[in-house]
């Protein structure tokens, strides 16, 4: 969910995520996740998506590459390369 005391500095760093799916309701929209957990995610380069904005989220994995398929918007494409994983669109 993204609370100030959750997914901070060294589980990031740790993980290394090229998307980051915050399932959080519209209620909760503004404070989950954190705004200060947010700005870093953008700031670092890495694709948020949350339910309270996007919708149901679904995504699917041939172990390879992934893919993301929200409610509402665009379905995201990410391909493994190097040992990272990249957006394609």
């Amino acid at each position: 969910h993204g609370s100030a005391t959750s997914a901070g500095p060294a589980l990031m760093g740790a993980v290394s995520p090229a998307v980051v799916a915050v399932s959080v309701s519209r209620a909760r929209r503004g404070t989950l996740p954190a705004p200060q957990h947010l700005q870093a995610w953008q700031a670092q380069g890495r694709t948020v998506v949350t339910t309270a904005d996007q919708g149901t989220l679904v995504l699917s994995t041939d172990g390879h590459d992934l893919r993301l398929v929200p409610f509402t918007g665009k379905p995201m494409n990410f391909r493994a390369q190097h040992g990272m994983v990249v957006r394609e669109n």
